[in-house]
């Protein structure tokens, strides 16, 4: 366990697992260390408002040296920063003497310091097998793609985390090209697809863009979620800042309607008025939103069980859970009306959402006590065809965490 008196944004062994990826296939074996900052001052001790621990994660605070403009971690005088291990093989019988592992280190730079927001990153859209890609090249495909980006701006683009989309680079992976081996990508398959990016992303985005993969639908034919539905995934929470590794991208399913979706949207528009967007296409672009959000190493608020939180002082939790299906998750309805924790501003969700009603479109988007309302929020929210929707807010503390990934420039 990491020391209570190290204010980081890892409090617990939890947290810090959960931004550990390693990968365990025979090409690649990964280790993951991006570490998220954070800078709050103030804090909550362990169980108040009877839930989880909110530390100070100040830039003043004595993780971080005072006197510096602008604030960073610790270093020089010996200061030390340890890595997790890599992981070599998943058979301790197999391990023995004398046996080494090749470490790569990467260590980026970052070239400007964001006080405040206001970064910019580019993206990579590798467009994954034949379907997508024709449906890209059409007229409608074009403009939908144009209106996912300028959706996923929308979003970013709010003064909280106020992130700019620069470049966007689209690359085509065709069949002739081995991208028809993905269109319909399982997910033991995603660390092989992840790692294509070394070749099919451009070299000069390394470092500088994050690429998204857009296929034709994710699968997992095997394990504990296998026949669910699953609409987007990301290589790692805390993702590389280099091509080429088994968790360098995110990917995102589009149930190849690239090219039929926002049939109400008239050709000759550039992009989708928001009005006259599917609802399946809105959500589309609440899921890019979220995953990259993991890559800029945003957990979820709270996970699914509803007994793990980030610890983020401004992101509001959620510890009541309903019955779908055999399991006890969180869902609109149980945060809405049944969770009783007090967000940050003193109110309820409750209080705050009484009208909501999501078969006739009444929402409450803005009402930043309802989880569900966060970008970060951890399964699929609600949509109303021509009409509203659950929110797609960002915390003030998870733009700054954004903000501060290297990419951002």
């Amino acid at each position: 366990n990491i020391p209570s008196s190290v204010h980081s944004a890892y409090v617990d062994q939890t947290h810090w697992q959960q931004h550990q990826i390693t990968n365990t296939s025979a090409t690649n074996t990964p280790s993951t260390n991006m570490f998220p900052t954070c800078n709050w001052s103030g804090g909550l001790a362990p169980g108040a408002l009877g839930y989880v621990a909110q530390p100070e994660c100040a830039f003043t605070s004595t993780f971080f040296p005072g006197g510096v403009n602008p604030p960073r971690l610790r270093h020089g005088g010996g200061t030390v920063y340890t890595a997790k291990y890599v992981l070599v093989s998943d058979s301790y019988a197999s391990i023995s003497a004398g046996h080494t592992a090749t470490v790569d280190l990467t260590i980026t730079k970052k070239t400007k310091t964001l006080a405040t927001m206001g970064g910019a990153f580019d993206l990579n859209v590798i467009l994954v097998g034949n379907t997508t890609v024709s449906a890209s090249r059409t007229a409608k495909g074009q403009q939908n793609l144009n209106t996912l980006i300028a959706s996923l701006s929308t979003i970013y683009g709010q003064s909280s985390p106020n992130l700019k989309i620069g470049t966007v680079t689209p690359v085509e992976w065709t069949c002739a090209a081995g991208g028809e081996t993905y269109a319909n990508v399982d997910l033991s398959q995603l660390s092989d697809m992840f790692a294509s990016s070394g070749t099919m992303a451009p070299a000069a985005t390394t470092g500088k863009a994050l690429n998204l993969f857009l296929v034709s639908s994710i699968q997992n034919q095997s394990g504990s979620t296998s026949g669910y539905t699953i609409l987007g995934f990301d290589g790692a929470i805390g993702g590389p800042l280099i091509n080429g590794t088994a968790v360098s991208g995110v990917t995102v399913s589009t149930f190849d309607t690239l090219d039929t979706a926002n049939a109400s949207c008239p050709l000759g528009t550039a992009t989708c008025a928001t009005n006259v967007q599917d609802s399946n296409f809105r959500e589309a672009s609440t899921v890019v939103a979220h995953e990259l959000g993991h890559y800029f190493s945003l957990n979820h608020p709270s996970e699914s069980d509803g007994s793990t939180h980030d610890i983020i002082k401004d992101t509001n939790i959620c510890t009541a859970t309903q019955l779908v299906g055999s399991d006890n998750v969180l869902t609109v309805n149980s945060c809405l009306n049944t969770d009783t924790n007090v967000a940050s501003s003193g109110n309820t969700c409750s209080s705050q959402c009484a009208s909501y009603n999501a078969s006739t479109g009444s929402f409450c988007p803005t009402a930043v006590e309802c989880q569900f309302n966060d970008v970060m929020w951890w399964t699929t929210k609600n949509f109303f065809d021509g009409g509203g929707s659950d929110g797609n807010l960002i915390s003030t503390n998870s733009g700054t965490i954004m903000n501060y990934n290297p990419v951002a420039q």
